[in-house]
Formats: structure tokens, sequence, C-alpha cells
């Protein structure tokens, strides 16, 4: 059902938590490591990664590439020179302009090595052995995968000596969460209940809470009972559906097989009865946009949330 590990962050968050619980940390060595031909800047320091190296970077590194946490680099108002694929099909063109692809499910050495990096940015589920090939480029620095949105925020912040940038960030941030919440007021009441499904394949999930924080920390939904206890995704069938009854539904649909999935549950008398649906409360959501957890993320879902429920 799940397809191979993607050397990109997940687009979709079963993916996303599988692989948190799945990959842990490769065994490497502890000590220090540095490339045998980055170019460096004139001061570095030594840091400790998420797979637990000493990887000694430059203080103010000025060629990035982002492997992964592109959307905290977008955040913190930082362009790398080069990035995946994934991240420049799915963000805006703004963000992205000028910014050269290192490859798709995975990063083309040669081109890696023609950027001449002094920076790369990856997640700590990387393949050893891609992993020891980077760093032979440059310094390579592992982030941890799964950490709440703020908190990777801040790990990269701390890496690249943006922290002051990191606190505009989240000064406007809340600026923004305040302004969504009065512009949504006749949306937000009390004790409303929210519950989010993702059609993948033929398949149904749903979510722990702490996947969704827009919906369920900033917004202030809470889950129907039945999901309160979960603590990884749960596959749903449509006739457990109504168990799982919110007074909102939100839809995020992966692919094409998904789609149809979910017109042919749509079109049925199950999806049909439930509260939300007739009461006209459904929205269906942006997958990928919604799915990959970042600052950045967040942030652009405020608007996108404004735009879904005050069309209603």
């Amino acid at each position: 059902m799940l397809r191979k590990l993607p050397l990109i962050p997940a687009a979709l968050l079963l993916i996303m938590t599988v692989l948190a619980a799945a990959c842990g940390n490769p065994s490497t060595d502890n000590h220090s490591h540095e490339p045998n031909n980055s170019p460096k800047s004139a001061e570095t320091k030594t840091v400790k990664d998420a797979l637990n190296r000493d990887v000694t970077v430059p203080v103010e590194p000025e060629r990035i590439i982002a492997i992964n946490n592109f959307g905290e680099l977008a955040a913190l108002g930082v362009k790398p020179i080069g990035t995946v694929d994934y991240y420049l099909k799915n963000h805006d063109p703004a963000v992205t302009q000028g910014i050269e692809s290192i490859g798709d499910q995975e990063p083309n050495m040669e081109k890696v090595t023609a950027l001449s990096p002094d920076l790369i940015i990856i997640s700590d589920y990387l393949k050893p052995e891609v992993v020891e090939s980077l760093q032979k480029i440059a310094p390579t620095f592992a982030t941890k995968f799964g950490l709440p949105a703020f908190e990777q925020l801040h790990v990269v912040a701390e890496l690249l000596g943006k922290t002051k940038e990191e606190q505009a960030f989240r000064v406007q941030y809340d600026e923004r969460l305040k302004e969504t919440k009065q512009k949504l007021q006749a949306h937000l009441k009390p004790g409303e209940t929210a519950l989010v499904v993702q059609f993948y394949n033929k398949a149904i999930y749903t979510f722990p809470i702490n996947a969704f924080p827009t919906i369920y920390e900033a917004l202030g939904y809470t889950e129907p009972d039945k999901a309160k206890a979960l603590t990884a995704p749960a596959s749903l069938s449509e006739e457990v559906l109504p168990e799982y009854a919110a007074d909102t539904i939100f839809v995020l649909v992966a692919d094409q097989a998904a789609e149809e999935r979910f017109k042919e549950v749509a079109s049925g008398p199950v999806w049909k009865n439930l509260s939300a649906v007739k009461n006209n409360k459904l929205y269906v959501l942006e997958n990928v946009r919604w799915s990959e957890l970042s600052a950045y993320n967040m942030n652009w879902q405020l608007t996108d949330i404004v735009t879904k429920l005050g069309s209603k």
C-alpha cells in the first residue's frame, strides 16, 4: 500500500508518520565530519545534528542546498541555490524562482557538486550511503524528521544564525492567526468538532491532532470522541465513518486513484448522511500544502482556510 520512501519530505501525512516511527537514526560514527572538497566560508562552527554527528558548518553559509527543510528556509527568508523537484513543483513560483533542481526522488550528486554548496540540509531518514556521498561534497546537516513545525524552524534558524528572522516570523504568524480567527468567528464556534480525512489510493485515513496543527491547535477545532485516542494514522472503512462524525469535515485527496475513490464514497448513502455533509460543512483542501508540515506552510494555510470557509 505504501510507496517506497522518497528522499524528500513526504507529501502524505500517512507516509510521514510511518517513516518517523520506522526509520530511526542510521548508525554512523560520532567523530567530526568534514568534506574533502567543499568550499568553506572563513568562519565555521561545529554542531551536533539529528544523526548524532559533529558537523563543521559555515557560520554564515551562502550557498545552501535544501534536500529537506525548504519550508523552514522560506519562513526565514533564505533562498537555497538548489533543491529537489518536490519543492519546486509544490511551492509558489515567487519563492522557487531561480533555484536549481538537484533531482527528483534522489539528489543527483553531479548536480549537487556542480553548484558548489557550502552547506547541505537533509532529514535524518536519508540512507546512510546518500548522507556519506553528500558529506563528501559539502558539510551536510541532518534535521530530525517529524518535529513540530516551530521546533523544526528553531533548529534551522539556530543552524543558520537566523534567530532574529525566526522571531520576526513568529510575530507575523501570531498576528495573522489572530486576524484569521476574527475573520472566521462565524465558523469557529466553541466546541466545534472537525475531522480530517485523507483519501490515498483506494483507502481512507484519519490522523492524530498533531498532524494538523492549523486545524486543531491554531483554530481550536476539537476531534470527535472516536478520534481523540489516535496516536497514529487510522485506516477507516466507509461503514465506520459515522462513528467519527464531526460538525465539519476536511478532505484531502492524494492522487488519481484517491480521486476516484472519493467520488465513489461521496456518492454513497453513508457519506451523504454524515451531518457535516448534510449541513454543507465539507471542505476539500489542497493535499500537498496541507500534508507537508512546516511553519511556512502553516502560514499559507491561514490564508487558505479563510478562502475555504469564507466561501460558504
